[in-house]
Order: C-alpha cells, then structure tokens, then sequence
C-alpha cells in the first residue's frame, strides 16, 4: 500500500490503494472520504455527489478534485477504506503463524471480512458502476490486485515470489470470488454464519498451498 502524491500541486495522484486512507490522507481528505463514506451508507452510490459531498464535508467543490482527481479517484479511495482495517488486522493476526494454525486463522478472519455488512453493501453498490465506467473500473481493478496480494501474504506467501506461478496467482482470485460470492448470499439471506462454505474453503486451501509451496520455494 502507498500514499503518492503529486509533487507540483500536493494533491494526490489517482493511484490507488493509499497508505491507510482514513488516517494518513490531509486532514482536508480524510473529511471528504469520512463524508463520502456517510453518503455511501446512507444513500448509495449515486448519493457520492460533488455538491453532497462537499456540503458533507464543509468544504468547496474544487477540494474535491484536488484532494482525489474525480469522483472515481474518490470512490476508490472510498472502497479502499472499507476494507483496509480489516486487512491489515488480519495481516498481523497470521504473520506469527505457519501451517494449519495459519489457514485456520486466515480462513476466520475472511470469515469476518465477508460478513461486514456495512462493507460488502458498499462493495456491492460499487461495483455495478465499475462495470461501465472505464476510470473506475481501473481503479477498482488496481484495489482487486491489492486485495489478491493479501490473500496470499495472509497465508503466508510471498506475492513477488508467487508473481509468475499461475496456480498462486489463480489461489489469490478464487479466495477473494469466495469472499464476494460468499458476501452477496449473506446480503440476500442464502447464508447466515457460513460455517460449512469456510471449513470446505479451509480444506480445499491446505491441498492448494502445500502445491504452490512446493511450485515456489
């Protein structure tokens, strides 16, 4: 994760994820990213307006496109702020853990990921217009890869190391379809705890990372 900045204005540049968005931005973005986040909950995607969010915020417009270059850089920044807590804390729950007792921390704390309702309705109302809006469908997919190299360092792996290994790199995309499929039956009432959809994805990932183990170091 990176924080970069644009060193002729000081506003940052749409690259996304940043370095812990909600506490390391300027005090000016994080009240743009809090207010947009409210507007996401509250309203939706569509409700991520320049006019309500800065009315939000209690600032002007142009601090807006300053701060995030267009509201897709602010959407990003948005999404990433939902889940970065949650990655990062599971990061540090299974860095000190090796073989079975790190899949199964692994496989809990995804547990907890997908069931963060707030989160995953964001996610979700997100994602739609990421289909037909070229920008944020970037952005987004720059925030997929991220994702794809904590579900490999969560278990351990190394995501440099794994870069030309098809069968890790395959690993990081089905671990993260599981949690949004996974995500969107807890949204419409399919499941509930997902106690059997986590202990089979807990048992397919023991035989999967014993192989890629053995294709990478």
């Amino acid at each position: 994760m990176r924080q970069r900045m644009a060193a002729s204005q000081g506003a940052l540049c749409p690259e996304f994820p940043l370095d812990n968005p909600l506490a390391t931005l300027p005090p000016t973005a994080q009240a743009i990213l809090k207010a947009a986040r409210e507007l996401l909950t509250e309203r939706g995607y569509r409700g991520i307006t320049y006019q309500n969010v800065a009315r939000a915020a209690n600032v002007d417009k142009g601090s807006i496109s300053y701060n995030f270059g267009n509201k897709a850089g602010l959407v990003a920044a948005v999404v990433d702020s939902l889940m970065h807590d949650e990655c990062l804390a599971l990061l540090e729950e299974t860095e000190h853990f090796t073989g079975e007792d790190r899949i199964r921390l692994m496989v809990g704390g995804l547990k907890r990921i997908t069931l963060a309702a707030n989160a995953q309705r964001g996610w979700f109302d997100i994602l739609p217009h990421a289909m037909r809006d070229e920008d944020l469908k970037a952005r987004v997919r720059a925030l997929y890869a991220w994702f794809f190299a904590m579900n490999l360092r969560w278990l351990g792996l190394d995501p440099d190391v794994c870069e030309n290994d098809p069968l890790a790199r395959g690993l990081a995309a089905v671990i993260a379809a599981t949690s949004d499929g996974l995500a969107i039956q807890v949204g419409i009432g399919a499941q509930s705890d997902l106690d059997d959809a986590m202990s089979a994805l807990e048992a397919m990932l023991r035989g999967a990372l014993a192989e890629v183990r053995g294709r990478t170091l």
